[in-house]
This record gives C-alpha cells, sequence and structure tokens, in this order.
C-alpha cells in the first residue's frame, strides 16, 4: 500500500459544527496527517494561527457561529497557508 501524499501534513481545523470536526478530524489521521486543533470562531482561529508554528494547510468553514471567516481567510494567505473553504451548508425546513 502507498502513502498519503497528504502523511506528515500538519493541518488546521477551522469549524463551528462539532460532529464535522470530528468526521474531519478521523479522516486527516486516517490520510496521515497530524491535526493541530481546531477552531470554532474566529477569534480562536486568528489565534491558533498565530500562535502555531508550521501549519500547512487549513480547513475553513465559510461561516463561524454567524459571523463570516474572512479575516481568517486573510491570516492564512498571510502566512502562506494553503486552505480549504467548506461551503456554508443551508437548513431545508
Amino acid at each position: 500500500m502507498t502513502s498519503s501524499p497528504l502523511a506528515g501534513r500538519r493541518v488546521l481545523l477551522i469549524e463551528d459544527e462539532m460532529m464535522v470536526v470530528m468526521l474531519l478530524q478521523d479522516m486527516l489521521i486516517d490520510l496521515g496527517c497530524t491535526v493541530l486543533g481546531h477552531a470554532t470562531c474566529v477569534e480562536q482561529a486568528l489565534a491558533m494561527i498565530e500562535n502555531t508554528r508550521q501549519i500547512n494547510a487549513a480547513l475553513l468553514d465559510v461561516i463561524l457561529n454567524g459571523q463570516k471567516s474572512y479575516p481568517v481567510a486573510d491570516a492564512l494567505v498571510e502566512r502562506g497557508v494553503l486552505f480549504l473553504l467548506l461551503p456554508v451548508t443551508v437548513e431545508i425546513r
């Protein structure tokens, strides 16, 4: 079996839905990534980005507890961190 191209990558999760966090964390670990932790709001995410040395990638929810996460995206771009925006989910009532 070949190793994952993501093996050894250090990934930050920025997501406010705990079920999604747990699912993504399990998937990333299965791919050989190191999950650096997760943030659930913009302020927490910005602090983690500032205080974490080597971040290879991030998964970023577009809306964190009702707040747009664009400042987080800007901080990731400034540090040269690749990130994937997680789509907004729409509740059907």
